[in-house]
């Protein structure tokens, strides 16, 4: 499924929002792939390979097409939680579970105001069996069990739309209009605060700019990071407070200062113009390989990805704007779908993008992969894809045992 372009409203609807400070370097000269004081800074090389195949880094690519029903119709999916034996699924709408299989489970929660309702679904997470839900017109989390089960509300001093866990399992979450992270303990009734922007204006709570994917505080093999995606500079929350994670060498492609969406006094049409040669960064690290992805504003693919392994530090850069799966399925993949999940990346395919393009990989696809899909309507619910990402740490002790 192609990712929509960007939506631009007015921060009265608080699930399409984003932001952007000040992207003076943080260093004067970024060398390649270079390590400091627990600080890698990062040269993205100008050119690449044509595309980045699955093969290059993935034991197995599964295609878990989603039962189709009245109660489990997606409309498309924005943030997926997994485990060893179900998903967890949201469309913004709706948080439905489903088994390893695609099975329809459950649903969680319901649309409305009252106590355990929601409406627009900002974010969610599980921790310790429990699933935390926040939404639109609401200035708390919710909390369910397993079984949908609603706990109880636990009101905030401002709405939650970003939220993760800290190393430690404390709460974070990230006040966008102040460009702040507060960190709660672990029954989320006090908090200290972190300052992660500098030069928040005044104006930002007028505009402000988000897409689709974007998750600004990431849970990842390497901890929780925090992206504002329009910095060179890729941050690791924890409780005792912030530190420089990633510093990427973006040269002229970031978006500067002054040209930030609070500034184009309402006119999207020009700043849609004005914005078009910057790119934002998308960065996913696992405990092997990490993933950097360039975007366009206002663009529907992607305009560079890279890939970093993890161990000998190579960074290859790679100019198809989608991953291409060589292994199963021979589809594209033109968006990552954020996930805490440490062993799988994980996209989506749309049964109409799938369904024009079977007769044309018929001979290529696997025909177990053939089977499996012969069957899907384009009404059908989005197709989950995981890619299972290779463990080269593990690779290379079970050789050791092996010898």
């Amino acid at each position: 499924m192609r990712p929509n372009p960007t939506l631009l409203i007015s921060a009265i609807c608080l699930w399409y929002t984003g932001c952007t400070f000040s992207n003076t370097p943080e260093t004067d000269k970024v060398e390649p792939t270079k390590k400091v004081d627990d600080v890698e800074f990062i040269h993205l090389p100008d050119s690449g390979e044509d595309t980045l195949k699955v093969s290059y880094f993935a034991d197995s690519v599964i295609y878990v097409p989603l039962e189709t029903n009245d109660k489990s119709f997606l409309k498309r999916i924005s943030q997926v939680w997994l485990d060893n034996s179900k998903f967890l699924v949201s469309d913004v709408n709706r948080l439905l579970m489903f088994d390893r299989d695609g099975k329809f489970i459950r649903q969680i929660g319901k649309k409305g105001n009252g106590p355990g309702e929601h409406q627009l679904i900002f974010n969610f997470d599980v921790y310790q069996d429990t699933i935390y839900m926040s939404s639109s017109r609401k200035r708390s989390l919710m909390k369910y069990t397993m079984d949908g089960t609603f706990c109880e509300e636990i009101q905030m001093k401002g709405q939650p739309v970003f939220f993760n866990r800290t190393d430690e399992g404390k709460f974070a979450w990230y006040q966008i209009m102040e460009g702040k992270v507060y960190i709660h303990n672990e029954v989320i009734n006090a908090a200290d605060t972190i300052a992660v922007e500098h030069n928040v204006t005044i104006g930002r709570y007028r505009y402000v700019h988000m897409e689709r994917y974007m998750n600004y505080l990431l849970e990842t093999s390497s901890g929780l990071l925090f992206n504002n995606y329009m910095s060179d500079t890729i941050w690791h929350i924890g409780e005792k407070g912030k530190k420089p994670a990633f510093i990427l060498d973006m040269k002229d492609k970031l978006l500067p200062y002054d040209k930030q969406i609070e500034f184009s006094e309402g006119d999207f049409n020009k700043w849609e113009k004005t914005v078009r040669p910057y790119e934002m960064p998308y960065l996913i690290p696992f405990d092997s390989w990490m993933f950097i992805f360039q975007k366009h504003y206002y663009g529907e693919e992607y305009s560079a990805i890279y890939m970093q392994d993890r161990k000998t530090k190579e960074l290859k850069g790679f100019n198809a704007p989608f991953i291409y799966d060589d292994l199963v399925g021979h589809q594209r993949f033109t968006n990552m779908i954020f996930t805490s999940s440490s062993d799988y990346m994980v996209s989506e395919i749309s049964p109409p993008d799938l369904i024009e393009e079977l007769d044309w990989i018929a001979d290529k696809a696997s025909p177990a992969w053939l089977n499996q899909t012969k069957s899907v309507d384009k009404n059908d619910n989005p197709i989950l894809v995981l890619i299972k990402v290779k463990n080269q740490q593990l690779i290379s002790e079970a050789t050791k045992i092996k010898k």
